[in-house]
């Protein structure tokens, strides 16, 4: 319970501040960077409660997916610009298409991403969604 208060608490305070220096767009990196305060104090309570975590190993995989993560953004952004271009309107159809073109585009470049840097984890994330979409 003292987790969830603290990660309330920051999630309120950094939406505040951050809404009134870059607006609505504080809100949501207040939300994200709430929720990182939050995985971390968890990460550390459940550290302390198990003895020790292998840190070497989760900093490791973390790198990767933060480098494929970069990678997959900056696909999907030049992915829209493009789509934006090479299919002209500004109809809401329209626009579905090239957002969600997009996203597709940015999920398969982190999956291509990730498989080069070996991130095993990310391999049994989606091994765990297709065996319950197959269902």
């Amino acid at each position: 319970m003292f987790i969830s208060l603290v990660t309330i608490g920051a999630n309120l305070g950094l939406s505040i501040w951050l809404n009134s220096l870059i607006e609505y767009r504080g809100l949501a990196l207040g939300t994200a960077l709430a929720a990182l305060v939050n995985a971390g104090l968890l990460l550390a309570f459940l550290a302390r409660r198990i003895g020790g975590l292998e840190a070497g190993r989760i900093l490791n995989t973390f790198v990767r997916i933060l480098v494929a993560s970069a990678v997959m953004g900056a696909a999907a952004y030049y992915a829209h610009d493009w789509l934006r271009s090479t299919i002209p309107g500004d109809t809401l159809v329209i626009r579905m298409v090239q957002v969600f073109a997009a996203i597709g585009i940015g999920l398969i470049v982190f999956a291509a991403a990730a498989f080069a840097l070996r991130v095993h984890e990310v391999g049994a994330a989606f091994q765990r969604v297709l065996g319950r979409v197959r269902r």
